[in-house]
């Protein structure tokens, strides 16, 4: 394996994913805008294209000639956008970017979310959260993931394609890590199910994890062990809160679960035996590292 394409190549989980492959890759990014020449990395090179724009993709996929898709090009969260742009903008791009690579015969992967397992009592009811538990949208970015992964489905039947969808959950990046904040406004007496970090119950990934992960992937395509549609979840093992992950939802949802110590409701076992893949970065060294955001990220 030679060259992947990163769609979405300037955003969080992209750029990241972009100056990762390089170092092994020739890596072509896509994003609506192309950055100045100046911030772009060895082995790098940027194309302007729309995913939502099927022609485009097609062109793209005949131009490069990539041995594998990254897909990362989406609204990455709720709230950003109406509901309606974000279902149609994600539903239509995963669309475009999946079927184009199946039809092609380009391996694919692509980022859904924990999302798709719904609010936290959702999550609870299926804790601990596997690849297996039931999905349930509780908005309009978790629709348009579930629907991807339908889309990714449905690609990987029809062209006989190997495509992975990675359900990472909250994504931060060392230096400037989000959970330090949410971690010094938590009280457990006031904190209610509706609250926004209970939603997925104070998960987080480090995204240097989140691009090893796709670096295993990349090496499980090259050596051909991926058939068929698969899904892996990417949470780090412990929730950021520094206290007992069962008191905690016990005093915000009222509900009793027995989960040791600190550690996560989601079960990325599966990461680990299909994939070799093992967490290494914790919020505890990594919400005061340096920061190290690429210098081509919009």
């Amino acid at each position: 394996m030679e060259t992947l394409l990163v769609t979405g190549a300037r955003g969080l989980v992209g750029s990241w994913a972009t100056r990762y492959f390089a170092e092994g890759y020739s890596v072509v990014g896509v994003d609506r805008t192309v950055p100045p020449a100046a911030t772009v990395p060895d082995g790098v090179r940027f194309l302007s294209a729309d995913c939502t724009d099927y022609g485009e993709v097609t062109q793209l996929l005949t131009t490069v000639d990539p041995d594998a898709v990254f897909h990362f090009a989406a609204v990455p969260r709720s709230g950003l956008k109406t509901p309606h742009r974000t279902v149609t903008n994600n539903t239509i791009a995963a669309y475009n970017v999946l079927t184009a690579a199946g039809r092609a015969g380009i391996d694919c992967c692509w980022t859904s979310s924990e999302a798709v397992y719904g609010d936290g009592w959702a999550k609870l009811d299926a804790t601990p959260v596997t690849e297996a538990s039931p999905v349930y949208p509780h908005n309009g970015y978790a629709l348009s993931k579930v629907l991807g992964e339908t889309v990714a489905g449905y690609a990987a039947r029809r062209f006989d394609s190997p495509i992975v969808s990675v359900r990472p959950t909250w994504v931060n990046e060392p230096g400037a890590y989000g959970t330090a904040a949410t971690r010094a406004a938590f009280d457990p007496a006031s904190t209610t199910p509706d609250d926004i970090a209970a939603a997925n119950l104070w998960s987080y990934i480090d995204v240097r994890d989140l691009v090893a992960l796709f670096d295993a992937i990349a090496d499980a395509f090259a050596a051909d062990t991926v058939s068929g549609h698969e899904r892996v979840l990417a949470a780090a093992p412990e929730t950021y809160l520094d206290r007992p992950t069962s008191a905690t939802i016990e005093a915000v949802f009222d509900r009793t679960v027995d989960i040791d110590g600190t550690a996560s409701v989601y079960d990325t076992t599966r990461a680990t035996d299909r994939f070799g893949w093992t967490p290494a970065h914790s919020w505890r060294d990594a919400e005061t590292a340096s920061q190290q955001t690429p210098a081509f990220r919009a």
